[in-house]
């Protein structure tokens, strides 16, 4: 994907989570970079009003992993 770069994040279980489900484990997290520019033939871009904006191509695979956390529009074309 063009116009984003992946960091790993550490998570760390703290002594209440432990304590509350001692046989989960905590997944593996990274922070996504948004660096794209509009018209830039970037996958994804931030707008002037800091909203995501991301290419058909970057939400086909977005989509294999969960987003039920976002808040999604579609753009017409």
């Amino acid at each position: 994907m063009r116009g984003v770069s992946f960091a790993p994040v550490p998570a760390v279980a703290s002594e209440q989570f432990a304590g509350l489900r001692p046989d989960t484990q905590i997944g593996t997290w990274s922070l996504m970079t948004v660096t794209g520019r509009e018209g830039g033939g970037d996958d994804a871009w931030l707008n002037s009003g800091s909203v995501l904006v991301v290419s058909q191509r970057f939400w086909d695979v977005a989509t294999r992993f969960q987003v039920s956390n976002c808040g999604v529009v579609e753009r017409p074309s």
